[in-house]
C-alpha cells in the first residue's frame, strides 16, 4: 500500500528536497519513507513528514513557528538568489561607467570616419581619448559598415527624432522621379558613406515603378483619386509597363479603353510633363498612407 499525499506534504517534500538545508540523499529517504505506508496505515504523510524532521535536522511544518520558520527560509534563498544576480549586473554597469563605455564609443568613432572621430575625441579628456584610441586600434581595422559598429549608430539614432522614417524623409521627401531613381541606384555607394541613413532611405523609398507593391485594393484607392488625363501622362514614361498592367487589370473593360484612348489621344509627352503627373500621383499615395487609408509595404 503506497501512502497518498495531500498537495501540501507534496509541496513540503519537494521544498526540503531542493532547497540547500538538506542533502539530496535526504531528500530521497523522505521520498522513500512518505511513499512506503504499508508500516503506517493509519498515519498522514504530514505525520511522517514532522517525524522524520526530528531525526534527520531537517526544518519541517508541524505547527505554526515551524510554518514561519519554513516561509523565512524560502525567503533566505529569495535573497541569496537575487543578491547574486543583483551584484553581478550592478558590477556591469560599474564597469560600464569606469570605462566600459569606452569600447561604445570607439564603435561610434568607427562610425563617423577617421576626420570626424578625431575633431569628436578631441573634446574629451586626454585619458579618456587614449583609452578609445587603443580601442579603436583593437578592432581590427573594422570599418563603419561592419554590422556591430552599424548597431552602435543605430542606437544613437534612436535616441533622437532624427531616425527612421524622419531620417528618410530628410533626403527623399518632396523629390522627384529623377532623383528617386538615382538614390535607388547608387544605394550600395551611399550605403559606405553613411549605412544607416542609406538603408531607412531604402526601406522608406517610394517610387512610381513601385505602385505595383500596393495591393488591389490600395491601388483601386489611389486610381480613384487620379483622374484620367493625369495618369495618362504619368504612363508614358519609360518605367510604367508594369504599372500599366496592373492599373489595366484592375479597371473594368470601359474605363481601361477610355484610358488607352487618352494615352494614345496625348502623343509623345515632354519628360517634365511625364515626372509632374508621376510626382503628383506619388503625392495622392503619400496623402493615403499618411491617413491610414492605404498601406505601404516596406522593404525590412
Amino acid at each position: 500500500m503506497r501512502l497518498r499525499l495531500s498537495k501540501s506534504a507534496r509541496t513540503i517534500c519537494h521544498v526540503i528536497e531542493n532547497m540547500l538545508f538538506v542533502p539530496h540523499e535526504t531528500g530521497e529517504a523522505l521520498r522513500h519513507k512518505i511513499t512506503s505506508g504499508k508500516n503506517h496505515p493509519q498515519r498522514t504523510g504530514e505525520n511522517i513528514i514532522f517525524d522524520f524532521g526530528k531525526t534527520t535536522g531537517g526544518i519541517v511544518m508541524n505547527n505554526e513557528n515551524e510554518t514561519e520558520e519554513l516561509q523565512e527560509m524560502m525567503h533566505e534563498e529569495m535573497e541569496r538568489r537575487f543578491s547574486r544576480a543583483d551584484e553581478k549586473s550592478m558590477g556591469m554597469i560599474e564597469e560600464y561607467v569606469a570605462g566600459g563605455f569606452c569600447e561604445t564609443l570607439a564603435r561610434i568613432a568607427v562610425y563617423l570616419g577617421k576626420e570626424r572621430a578625431e575633431k569628436a575625441l578631441g573634446k574629451l579628456p586626454e585619458e579618456i581619448r587614449a583609452e578609445i584610441e587603443r580601442r579603436i586600434d583593437a578592432l581590427d581595422n573594422k570599418t563603419r559598415t561592419d554590422k556591430k559598429i552599424i548597431l552602435e549608430a543605430e542606437q544613437v539614432f534612436e535616441k533622437t527624432d532624427f531616425c527612421g522614417k524622419a531620417m528618410a524623409a530628410s533626403v527623399i521627401e518632396g523629390a522627384g522621379q529623377k532623383v528617386l531613381a538615382t538614390l535607388y541606384h547608387e544605394s550600395d555607394a551611399l550605403f559606405t558613406r553613411n549605412p544607416v541613413l542609406a538603408t531607412n532611405i531604402e526601406k522608406y523609398i517610394f517610387r512610381f515603378e513601385d505602385i505595383v507593391r500596393l495591393s488591389d485594393r490600395d491601388t483601386q484607392k489611389m486610381l480613384r483619386e487620379v483622374d484620367v488625363t493625369t495618369l495618362a501622362k504619368a504612363l508614358r514614361g519609360n518605367n510604367t509597363k508594369k504599372v500599366w498592367k496592373k492599373v489595366c487589370r484592375l479597371m473594368s473593360k470601359r474605363a481601361a479603353k477610355r484610358q488607352k484612348e487618352e494615352i494614345k489621344f496625348l502623343g509623345p509627352v515632354p519628360v517634365h510633363e511625364v515626372d509632374a503627373a508621376q510626382n503628383k500621383i506619388l503625392e495622392v499615395i503619400r496623402r493615403l498612407e499618411k491617413s491610414g487609408d492605404i498601406v505601404i509595404a516596406r522593404f525590412e
